[in-house]
């Protein structure tokens, strides 16, 4: 049995992917599982031992000539290897020609109207837009089409010893301390630069615990981080672009606390078991929160905001009628405003509450 699945987009979509894999080599033991992804969202899934091979497409609008023979030739790599079931995680034409190169009997994908007529029927079943379900629980629908059993919806990384004995050394003796990601690649789901810096310094002078910031070393990642830093009274320890992600893993999962925007690190978080504080405005959080196995969620209102906990994620939104709009920042324009007026006073109270060990 030969079972390709594909994510072609950023690293921490590919994690929320992980549980699809992990399911599938549960009710396929001896299956040879292979997943296509974009260049540079590999990490989300390079440690993890019921994977058998990673096939690299590049990444989307990169338009070199190398670059394009290279995706020709994953496709021919793909026929070659005539998969039993080939599953499309997200929509896509990319996802489409796959399948139909693939050849494979059982090809399941997203449904989608706005496709060209050539892909339409490039898959044999189909599962749909999730609404208001969770990414994750969307993601295994592939698993209830071949009738198999769930086992578990967890979230799966892996760090290895040697990366979490290296990442100690960063730490500079710090035995408790709060792992601050202020930033995610989408920079409409980032809050104010002053009020991200305001927390920092809170937490290094007002709770008398060490920050250690984190970030990925893409360009804009990092001119944000240069942004926030620049109202930063504190000493915190900056990692930001300095560490890869299982090292970012390894950080998060020594941390008491962590704080961060919707990014992958809110789920690793989760999944580290480490307490968290989230901060969410465009997108659902029934949709890419924290994965939620309990029917009862927790809602505490405050004068302008609204905190969900999720275990021990406290999701903390603003409470404006818009909130969530699920654009790309208010009427598209990359800024959110239910992000940029958080109020501070109402976020170091529920520092404050936190109960950092």
């Amino acid at each position: 049995m030969k079972i390709l699945v594909s994510k072609f987009k950023s690293l921490g979509d590919v994690l929320l992917v992980t549980p699809l894999l992990f399911n599938l080599r549960k009710n396929f033991p001896d299956a040879n599982i292979d997943v296509a992804l974009i260049h540079g969202s590999e990490e989300s899934i390079a440690n993890i031992n019921f994977v058998n091979d990673i096939i690299l497409f590049k990444k989307k609008g990169v338009t070199s000539f190398k670059k394009s023979l290279l995706d020709l030739r994953n496709l021919l790599r793909i026929r070659k290897k005539k998969y039993d079931i080939y599953i499309a995680t997200d929509r896509g034409e990319r996802s489409a020609l796959v399948s139909i190169f693939s050849g494979s009997k059982i090809r399941i994908g997203r449904k989608i109207s706005d496709l060209m007529p050539l892909y339409r029927k490039a898959y044999t079943n189909y599962f749909f837009h999730h609404g208001d379900r969770h990414v994750i629980d969307l993601n295994l629908d592939p698993i209830r089409i071949l009738g198999k059993r769930i086992y578990s919806r967890k979230i799966q990384i892996e760090i290895r010893k040697e990366t979490l004995d290296r990442t100690k050394s960063f730490l500079k003796n710090n035995q408790k301390f709060i792992h601050i990601h202020p930033v995610s690649m989408c920079l409409y789901k980032c809050i104010n630069d002053k009020t991200m810096a305001q927390i920092i310094d809170y937490c290094e002078f007002n709770l008398h615990v060490k920050v250690v910031l984190t970030s990925s070393p893409i360009e804009k990642e990092m001119k944000k981080m240069d942004s926030i830093m620049k109202y930063v009274d504190s000493n915190p320890i900056d990692l930001s672009g300095k560490l890869t992600f299982e090292e970012t893993i390894a950080i998060n999962s020594l941390s008491s606390l962590a704080i961060t925007v919707d990014t992958a690190i809110a789920h690793v978080a989760y999944s580290n078991n480490i307490p968290s504080v989230v901060f969410f405005g465009p997108t659902k959080v029934n949709c890419w929160g924290p994965y939620n196995s309990s029917p009862n969620q927790k809602y505490n209102e405050f004068k302008n905001s609204l905190i969900v906990q999720i275990g021990k994620n406290d999701i903390f939104l603003n409470k404006m009628n818009c909130v969530p709009c699920t654009q790309v920042g208010c009427n598209n324009s990359g800024k959110s405003q239910c992000l940029e007026s958080l109020d501070l006073s109402e976020i170091q109270q529920i520092l404050k509450n936190k109960k950092i060990l």
